[in-house]
């Protein structure tokens, strides 16, 4: 992979996978969307350095080097291997605009995305703290831990 459009389109289909989605289905349904993400790279307002806003992604200037994504390697299963996404702040922004209705915990379920991007089948960089999710869930209690983190392990 070799340009910014290849490692955009190859983190796009790895993510739509981990969702169940797939190009081109049968019967049209549970298929990958159509739209493209709208990225601009360009001064922020407020301290803010990414956004997700309407039809679009914007990402602070010189916060991410988006043309240095080279991809990923994938072996002969289609498992990815050795090279890099985009990090964890545009896999989080792009998480909100795919976010589907009716399922969405804001904040949460749109880091399913940036905790997939991170870890890749490792829980070494993982940001869920499990020992947590494993005590709340053991521990009787109602609702939902503080932690966004937690939330999204138990999600």
């Amino acid at each position: 992979m070799d340009n910014f459009a290849g490692a955009m389109n190859q983190m796009l289909e790895l993510f739509y996978k981990e969702r169940g989605l797939a190009p081109y289905t049968a019967n049209g349904t549970h298929g990958t969307p159509t739209a493209r993400f709208n990225v601009r790279y360009h001064r922020m307002f407020a301290g803010a350095f990414m956004y997700a806003g309407g039809s679009h992604l914007g990402i602070e200037y010189g916060s991410s080097a988006l043309t240095s994504s080279e991809g990923l390697q994938v072996d002969e299963n289609g498992k990815p291997g050795e090279g890099n996404m985009f990090g964890w702040g545009l896999a989080h922004e792009m998480g909100h605009c795919a976010d589907p209705g009716g399922v969405t915990i804001a904040e949460v379920t749109n880091n399913i995305w940036s905790q997939f991007e991170k870890t890749r089948d490792t829980a070494a960089t993982s940001r869920i703290p499990y020992p947590t999710v494993y005590k709340h869930v053991t521990s009787s209690t109602i609702g939902k831990p503080g932690q966004v983190f937690a939330q999204l392990g138990m999600y």
